[in-house]
């Protein structure tokens, strides 16, 4: 009787330290199991970041894009007209010139009726 009861003392004893140290594995597991909650948190805030960065630089190259071809429309444009100024000063002076030619001409036929 006595030796039953020391096997059962050991084996007792055994058991709390076999529960024991599955206490231990279970609480290493645990928290290995865990997961770096601010670590994940970064983690998608930098690719939001990245997403976002990616999606304004193609807004701001489309932007920078149209900007361009507007300046040189308008750029296009006034030389145009710069063009057509000059021609209509020309086409102005042109018609002023053989304006006064004729009207000297009028004047001669008239000084030569006379």
């Amino acid at each position: 009787m006595l030796g039953d009861i020391s096997q059962y003392q050991q084996l007792s004893e055994t058991q709390k330290a076999e529960i024991d140290e599955l206490k231990q594995t279970l609480s290493r597991e645990l928290t290995k199991e865990q997961p770096d909650m601010k670590g994940i948190t970064d983690q998608m805030v930098k690719q939001a970041l990245e997403e976002q960065r990616r999606e304004f630089d193609k807004e701001r190259e489309t932007v920078q894009r149209d900007l361009h071809n507007r300046v040189e429309k308008v750029l296009k444009l006034e030389m145009q007209l710069d063009e057509s100024k000059d021609a209509y000063r020309n086409l102005e002076a042109t018609i002023s010139r053989d304006d006064l030619k004729f009207k000297q001409k009028a004047q001669n036929l008239e000084k030569n009726i006379n």
